[in-house]
């Protein structure tokens, strides 16, 4: 299956805009893609729902969990929501963990009995997907399907070009450990970056309920406060009226906007 990954960026936000334009597509895309402001390590559609007319909202940040290998484990602890297949989850460290405390999510074959492929199965049809993606690499690689049906293919490099598309001092600014000392910039060759997958806008029929991680080299997948939604209503955060800043709660904003093309294989 190739990798190559066609994409059209849509439009970038200043701090100073009050919307996000999108560029007329010829063919509709399975995902708008954003990024969080640099540093952001949650999901703002998690932390303000109502801003953007979500429901059946749930977060998994892994704090609760055991360190080590899980040959399967719930979303959120929540069996009725979902469940990855077998998990490594690994203690804070400058790879991953967001606000420098707790667990995250890792596909690492270099632990013992550790995966380089896990499946994130949902029980019903989901809209949004989020994820802080901390120290990417080349071998990550995030899979979207419905059913059977592969829907997109999202890799690092993916990232990295979305990421080179923004102006220089919000792109430098996602390069490294953003939390506080003494992981504070350390890895700095590498990005770190909350990521939202937005089903296509325009068409509520597209959905997803299966997310494959893979990590096929040498390294590690780290990820962590893993955020859904099976609907919303906008893909930004609403502003107060009297706001002239598309900002949303806690001061994040989205810093940019992309469509990613649709693939189609079988169920790896």
């Amino acid at each position: 299956m190739s990798r190559a990954s066609f994409f059209r960026r849509l439009g970038v936000c200043s701090f100073a805009a009050v919307l996000l334009y999108a560029v007329p597509q010829a063919k509709a895309d399975p995902f708008l893609v954003t990024l969080e402001k640099p540093g952001v390590q949650q999901s703002s559609l998690f932390l303000d729902p109502n801003a953007f007319g979500a429901t059946g909202v749930f977060q998994d940040d892994f704090n609760s969990d055991t360190p080590g290998l899980h040959n399967s484990l719930a979303f959120d602890g929540l069996p009725s929501v979902g469940s990855y297949g077998p998990t490594w989850v690994q203690p804070f460290d400058k790879w991953g963990g967001a606000g420098g405390v707790g667990n995250y999510f890792d596909v690492n074959h270099r632990y013992p009995g550790a995966p380089s492929e896990t499946t994130l199965t949902l029980n019903q049809p989901e809209r949004y997907f989020g994820l802080w993606w901390s120290a990417a690499d080349r071998s990550n690689e995030l899979q979207f399907y419905s059913g059977n049906t592969l829907l997109e293919t999202f890799t690092t490099a993916d990232l990295i070009k979305f990421i080179n598309s923004l102006p220089a001092p919000e792109r430098k600014q996602y390069n490294g450990n953003p939390n506080p000392p003494p992981l504070k910039g350390q890895n700095g060759g590498e990005p770190y970056a909350y990521v939202n997958f937005f089903a296509d806008p325009t068409n509520k029929n597209v959905t997803f309920n299966k997310i494959v991680f893979i990590n096929d080299g040498n390294t590690g997948f780290e990820s962590d406060n893993h955020t859904i939604a099976a609907t919303y209503s906008s893909t930004t955060p609403i502003p107060e009226p009297s706001t002239m800043a598309m900002m949303g709660i806690g001061g994040i904003a989205l810093v940019g906007m992309l469509a990613i093309r649709a693939r189609q294989g079988a169920l790896r």
